[in-house]
């Protein structure tokens, strides 16, 4: 296999950022995209779109910069050459990641993105700053209207003169932001700029998943970029994936893909049985996975868990739309610097992450569609390490297993300590991550309790339930901070409860309050 080097590609800063994400061998999709970019090259092609499709974890992020720094005018200072799309803010500060490698070189980038809390009194307008432009603009759909558009058209009269390149990160996603055609109708604006340039230009969509509604779509707005459909296809049919059937969609072959059926019963419920499940599998196995993310269709219930296991003593954290953009960068960072082992959230984490450490996916709740079942599980098993992603089924669902497709492994021990053995065998398997250094395979195991509360986890959780339905929950939330200090500092019982278990005390426990 050839390295990198040996490709010869001369493109600007693209040794350097190899160097610096340590990679050497390109994956089987930057394989092909390197011959595509050499092809174009000898054709002097002056516009082109490429679909990039490809599994997750392939190393499409690479991909994308392959084609940027290949586009990239560096002596130009007075446009914006490339505006890079991305359904969510975490990716796009993933991005900004790769784009921090270049801040001593001349490439001068601003990333945009919504949900940053305003001060008490004030409101804050981010504006673009004509004096400075950058070269590049990374950011998602509704930051970029605000920033970008003034009264239907994009502002400026000459900062788009160079404009060359449009990147789409997780194109199909990039759908759901289509409300009142507001993405439509950005993305022509920006065709618009890319009609107007004499020189060689570029659209770029990258995904797991394309299907022909969103083929459809694109035909559609992209019509007035080239006439014709030579849309270039760079798709990645290696050894090492497995397609699946519904729009050929492809999965790394390093993921073991585990269901477990909860059946139904008369004094238990399903989430009562996963509860116990999961608190046996992550409290039990924290020396076989380095990072485990659990995905949740509801916030409600994934909150409630996130409850549950941090009292237990597991190191946790829980994101969610709902969160401002400090809180949710706060938890991005604390989760990509390895400090914290379990992480619960919605689909915010399920499109374009790259969590190196992540060994251990979980769905408690079953997927909404195929498509957010292969990204979720997607966020392991990412190129070349291997993974587990495991699927809670309720028995009231087991017909839609034969809708994901999936090449399942059924567990069907129905003892908790007997599914924790089942899944354990598995991660023998796994052998070691390496895409994991020592230090960092270390300083995960730091985060490891070994003094995990052995208590019936089922008894307390109910007893905590009861208390939340029984107590006021906003008159306890007003005193928290008189209520934590009686409680928890002074070690107090609760004049409700003298009881050794004391209800209150660790309803604040719980809570962090």
């Amino acid at each position: 296999m050839k390295n990198f080097n040996e490709y010869n590609l001369q493109i600007p800063f693209f040794n350097k950022l190899c160097d610096e994400l340590n990679i050497k061998f390109p994956s089987e999709i930057q394989k092909k995209s390197i011959e595509n970019i050499l092809e174009e090259k000898n054709q002097n092609l002056n516009k082109s779109i490429n679909i990039i499709k490809s599994e997750a974890g392939s190393g499409k992020t690479l991909v994308y910069f392959l084609y940027l720094l290949s586009y990239l005018d560096i002596n130009d200072n007075n446009s914006i050459q490339v505006i890079y799309l991305t359904p969510t803010r975490e990716l796009a500060l993933q991005t900004e990641e790769y784009l921090k490698i270049f801040d001593n070189e001349k490439i001068f980038y601003k990333v945009y993105i919504g949900g940053k809390a305003n001060l008490p009194g004030k409101i804050i307008k981010e504006k673009f700053n004509f004096k400075q432009i950058p070269k590049i603009i990374v950011g998602t759909l509704g930051k970029l209207n605000k920033i970008l558009i003034k009264k239907g058209k994009l502002i400026g009269n000459n900062i788009f003169n160079s404009f060359r390149l449009i990147i789409i990160d997780e194109a199909d996603k990039m759908l759901d932001q289509n409300k009142n055609n507001q993405f439509e109708f950005f993305i022509k604006l920006l065709i618009e700029k890319l009609n107007k340039n004499n020189k060689s230009t570029k659209i770029i969509l990258g995904t797991a998943t394309f299907s022909k509604k969103e083929k459809d779509f694109y035909d559609k707005i992209l019509k007035n970029y080239i006439k014709e459909k030579n849309y270039k296809w760079i798709i990645n049919n290696s050894e090492n994936t497995k397609i699946k059937e519904i729009d050929n969609f492809s999965i790394s072959k390093n993921i073991i893909e585990l269901i477990k059926i909860i059946p139904e019963k008369k004094h238990i419920s399903y989430y009562e049985q996963k509860y116990l499940i999961i608190y046996n599998l992550l409290s039990s196995l924290q020396s076989h996975y380095n990072q485990c993310l659990i995905f949740y269709n509801e916030k409600g219930k994934g909150e409630e868990l996130s409850i549950d296991l941090r009292n237990y003593g597991l190191s946790i954290c829980f994101i969610h739309g709902d969160l401002n953009q400090d809180q949710r960068q706060l938890i991005y960072e604390k989760v990509k610097n390895l400090e914290v082992k379990i992480i619960i959230s919605t689909d915010l984490f399920s499109r374009g992450i790259d969590l190196t450490a992540v060994n251990f996916v979980i769905n408690i709740d079953f997927p909404k569609n195929n498509f957010d079942y292969y990204h979720r599980i997607g966020r392991t098993g990412r190129f070349f390490t291997n993974g587990i992603a495991l699927t809670f089924v309720q028995f009231n669902e087991k017909d839609k297993i034969k809708e994901l497709n999936g090449n399942f492994k059924e567990i069907i021990s129905e003892n908790e300590n007997d599914i924790v053995k089942e899944i354990e065998s598995y991660f023998v398997l796994l052998g070691k991550n390496e895409r994991l250094e020592e230090s960092q395979i270390n300083k995960i195991n730091l985060l490891e309790n070994k003094n995990v509360k052995k208590d019936d986890f089922l008894t307390q959780k109910r007893r905590r339930k009861q208390f939340e339905n029984e107590s006021n929950f906003g008159e306890w939330k007003e005193v928290k901070v008189e209520k934590k200090k009686i409680i928890l500092n002074e070690k107090e019982y609760c004049k409700k409860d003298n009881n050794h278990f004391c209800l209150y005390c660790d309803f604040f426990k719980l809570f962090d309050f």
